[in-house]
């Protein structure tokens, strides 16, 4: 778990130093009004995710860190969907119904598979913190992989970004002046939303599916009292 778990640091820092090269490369982003908690943020959750990362890695049992593995990998080809969904609402130029149908599996499919990873999880070990635990720790690198290519495509696409926003409310609502700071507020603050919605909506997810899946753990598990039991 050690190679798993520098990875996952390795990722954070580089999404740290994204959002510094955001600021080093347009220092104007901070005459906006409100500009400092569009950066703050998302370094908070960062740092949250590090700690995360090292208390869930510290002491493991072999369960967990099996857990923990497969919830990885699982979290690796979701991050890869979520790279899709980014690239399909920015490039692609959908909109209405075709956007909406587009899209929202792309959204909502990753919700039911951390659940179903709970699920697993749970049943296979008996265990509904371990459960929560895989959903928590799926969704965490299907964020970070999210975030860091929002992040870097604010960086190194900023123009095409512009044109999406330029007629966005959420821009004409800000009072804001400086449509490129508004571009890197934008990713910055769609960052801080996908970190910490991974947690909250993983945790929602991630406690239906280790219920159902200790549920089905303890159905699997022969009763004492029953005389099939008791001649095994």
């Amino acid at each position: 778990m050690g190679t798993v778990r520098n990875a996952l640091l390795a990722v954070l820092g580089v999404d740290a130093a994204l959002v510094t090269a955001g600021l080093v490369g347009y220092p104007a982003f901070l005459d906006q009004r409100g500009s400092v908690a569009y950066l703050v943020e998302p370094i908070a959750l960062l740092a949250v995710y590090a700690v995360v990362v090292f208390a869930a890695t510290r002491s493991l049992s072999a369960d967990r860190a099996r857990v923990l593995r497969v919830a990885a990998l699982v979290g690796v080809a979701l991050g890869v969907l979520e790279m899709v969904n980014i690239s399909v609402e920015t490039f692609a130029g959908l909109s209405g119904a075709t956007n909406l149908a587009t899209t929202a599996p792309l959204i909502l499919g990753p919700f039911l598979i951390w659940s179903v990873v709970a699920g697993w999880a749970a049943r296979a070990t008996g265990s509904l913190r371990l459960g929560l635990l895989a959903a928590v720790w799926c969704a965490m690198v299907t964020m970070m992989i999210g975030v860091t290519y929002g992040f870097a495509l604010a960086l190194a696409a900023p123009g095409r970004l512009a044109q999406d926003l330029a007629n966005d409310p959420d821009y004409l609502r800000s009072g804001w002046t400086d449509l490129r700071a508004f571009v890197l507020a934008n990713s910055f603050d769609n960052g801080f939303t996908h970190l910490l919605g991974g947690l909250l909506v993983a945790s929602v997810v991630g406690l239906v599916g280790s219920l159902v899946g200790t549920r089905l753990a303890r159905r699997r598990r022969p009763r004492l009292d029953r005389p099939d039991a008791a001649a095994r």
